[in-house]
Order: C-alpha cells, then structure tokens, then sequence
C-alpha cells in the first residue's frame, strides 16, 4: 500500500501521546515477512524512541506503508534502516 492510499475517508482523528517505538515494532512486525520474501533485511532503531502525538491507527498505518514502500525499492540483499530526528517546536 502506497502512503497516499490510506483511507481516511470519514475517520475522526484524536491526537493522544503515542510511544513511537511501540508503533515502529508493530510497522516492522507487519513487514517483517514481506521483507523476507524479497530478501531484504530491517535494521529497527534503538528502543529509546521519544513520545510523539498523534492518531495511533494513522500513524501505524503510515509508518507500515513507508516501510512497505522502502521494502520493495531495496534491492535484494540490501538492508532498510529506520531512524529518527527531533526538530524543536516552535
């Protein structure tokens, strides 16, 4: 599924704390076997990962896509690497 093929038709979206790694193993629990088939390896972050805020579902759909999409650019044999950045808040 491509990022901007999520459905978002008629969904309420709620902005509540969400622990970004819990979202991430999930996203790469999702892509784990997808990864396999094309034989691609993941390469998960530190479990450090900060808080974020945002619509949990959307977020885990959107980071699963992402991954989705990196999977299937990869050559075999490469490796996708997650990370992350903080930019401030202004």
């Amino acid at each position: 599924m491509l990022l901007t093929q999520i459905d978002v038709n008629g969904k309420q979206f709620t902005s509540a704390p969400v622990l970004l790694h819990v979202l991430l193993s999930r996203a790469i629990e999702g892509t784990t076997e997808f990864a396999a088939s094309r034989r691609v390896a993941l390469a998960a972050p530190s479990l450090d990962l900060d808080l974020v805020f945002g619509d949990e579902e959307l977020l885990e759909r959107a980071l699963h896509a992402l991954l989705e999409t990196a999977i299937k650019f990869s050559a075999e044999g490469e490796t996708v690497r997650l990370s992350r950045d903080v930019a401030p808040i202004s």
